[in-house]
């Protein structure tokens, strides 16, 4: 069965085995690759973030799955294996995903002492060929703007419970943080007769040179009534609870901050499914552009090193901002 590329040309479906090469089963690495590999997993363990060790784990994982599934090597020297597998991963998976698989792959290779297959000229091809046939537009989340806060703060019940997620949602949007930031907060992070927290270290400060950012008077209010009432004086500020309402020792993970603002969603009455645990931060950046912010303060509030995601989360605000709309006001209409 074939499909209709957007030239109009036909082209094989990205299942069709056709596109594999004739390869026979190998189902372990040569001896001198995968003692490569061990050595780079263990020289290479602090040196990048948790995040980033757990997606190429999960990445090459999912290559060498595909492989074995066909009947192939995990290292090659061949592009249209690699070309087959972007076409089958196609089916299901978006550009950015397909990007980060092969930046993976592409590691996994390097890691061995293997020549990297992914930059072929046969590989791009494939890749602008994906992005072409689905596109690259992602589905922004719901931004938690002040007036969803104000929603949710009077809907959330004084239980411990309660103050937490208020507490956490409070300094999600203050600091425009990340998850794996706000997981990370220390109660020596805090300085609440100051008003300021530390960042530590960052997705883009892995060195650890840290950053102090600024908490506004109300967060620091719902900060000290979570910490009190939980009796956190030290370790980490933000804990999951056990079911009688007991903080437990174990920092909160990436998944719990999400599911902290889908809760406090659908009880605010909002679409739980429309928010994800970076809605704080996109909801901060769109306000600091309605309030007229420039792009660069809001890059340095959100340590951003690219101005295409903050300018991403503002792009419908800035729309009503722009010459066609500034031409309708100035004609009043």
């Amino acid at each position: 069965m074939a499909i209709r590329s957007p030239s109009g040309r036909r082209r094989p479906q990205p299942t069709d085995q056709r596109r594999l090469p004739a390869r026979p089963r190998c189902s372990a690495l040569p001896e001198a690759a995968a003692a490569a590999l061990g050595r780079f997993e263990t020289e290479a363990r602090g040196a990048f973030a948790p995040a980033t060790e757990r997606a190429w784990r999960a990445d090459t994982a999912i290559w060498s799955a595909w492989c074995q599934e066909n009947g192939f090597s995990a290292l090659i020297d061949d592009p249209d294996q690699i070309v087959a597998f972007v076409d089958a991963m196609g089916t299901s998976r978006k550009p950015s995903t397909i990007s980060r698989y092969l930046a993976s792959i592409a590691r996994f290779h390097r890691a061995a002492g293997v020549a990297d297959p992914t930059g072929h000229e046969l590989v791009r091809l494939a890749k602008r060929r994906h992005r072409r046939t689905v596109g690259v537009a992602q589905r922004q989340v719901a931004g938690i703007t002040e007036s969803v806060v104000a929603a949710m703060i009077a809907t959330t019940p004084p239980s411990i419970l309660g103050l937490r997620d208020i507490a956490l949602l409070l300094t999600a949007r203050d600091m425009l943080a990340r998850r794996s930031e706000l997981c990370a907060l220390d109660v020596a992070d805090l300085d609440l007769e100051a008003g300021t927290v530390m960042v530590r270290r960052s997705k883009t400060d892995q060195e650890g040179e840290g950053a102090i950012l600024f908490l506004a008077p109300r967060t620091r209010v719902w900060l000290r009534r979570w910490l009190e009432a939980a009796g956190i004086a030290e370790g980490a500020v933000f804990r999951p609870l056990s079911r009688g309402g007991n903080p437990r020792g174990a920092r909160l993970n990436d998944p719990d901050v999400s599911r902290s603002f889908k809760r406090l969603a659908a009880r605010a009455g909002f679409d739980p499914n429309q928010f994800s645990g970076h809605s704080c931060r996109v909801g901060m950046a769109q306000d600091l552009t309605a309030s007229g912010a420039d792009l660069a303060g809001i890059m340095q509030a959100g340590r951003w090193k690219s101005t295409r995601m903050p300018a991403r989360y503002a792009e419908k605000l800035a729309a009503g901002k722009n010459a066609v709309a500034r031409w309708y006001e100035r004609q009043g209409r």
